[in-house]
């Protein structure tokens, strides 16, 4: 499970980005995180990725425990070996990369070639349309298809127990594989997407 207990962050410790967030992820659950641009979606995500030290910004208040253990005083790179991967907004693929290439940059750091290849027909279960286009260039798939590598990149690592990523422009729920919709994929998802700041 994951936890975030009154967060706030604060960029270049002058700038408060949000404040009292408080998020459970239960295991084998799939949450969307909402909100307005600006609201603090994408800095919520860095939080529990570890990426905000690369933005100049820090927790400056509460914790985030993933299994029962505090992991925000912890790295990037700490945080992905216990099993939390974040696939960005944009896409950001290796385009030059075949389909196959990019899913191998997911697990580059899973030496165990029996793990990778599991996790690779796991990818290929989720995301069908992605059978048979292993050889050709990410940058040749469609917007739709370009986030289901993303999305499957992400879940390439394994053991695989949690995974984050940032939809645009089209609902969340459309781009989850019908098996995440029924039954976890993963230990547990948070999917985050902007909503329109309108009047109710």
């Amino acid at each position: 499970m994951l936890l975030l207990q009154d967060i706030a962050v604060t960029y270049n410790n002058i700038i408060a980005a949000v404040q009292g967030v408080s998020i459970e992820v239960p295991d084998k659950t799939v949450v969307a995180l909402l909100g307005a641009n600006g609201a603090g979606k994408t800095t919520t995500l860095r939080a529990i990725s570890g990426l905000l030290r690369m933005h100049r910004a820090s927790i400056t208040r509460g914790s985030i425990l993933f299994d029962g253990q505090r992991i925000d005083h912890l790295n990037t790179t700490q945080i992905v070996q216990r099993g939390i991967s974040q696939v960005l907004e944009g896409r950001r693929l290796f385009a030059d990369l075949t389909v196959d290439e990019n899913l191998r940059t997911g697990a580059i750091s899973t030496r165990d070639s029996t793990a990778v290849r599991k996790a690779y027909d796991r990818v290929m279960d989720l995301f069908p349309v992605l059978r048979g286009r292993g050889k050709g260039q990410a940058g040749y798939l469609s917007g739709g298809e370009q986030q289901m590598l993303a999305i499957g990149r992400g879940l390439s690592r394994l053991p695989i127990t949690a995974t984050c990523w940032k939809l645009e422009r089209s609902p969340w729920r459309s781009q989850l594989p019908n098996s995440c919709r029924t039954r976890a994929c993963a230990s547990f998802i948070l999917a985050c997407t902007r909503v329109k700041n309108e009047a109710v």
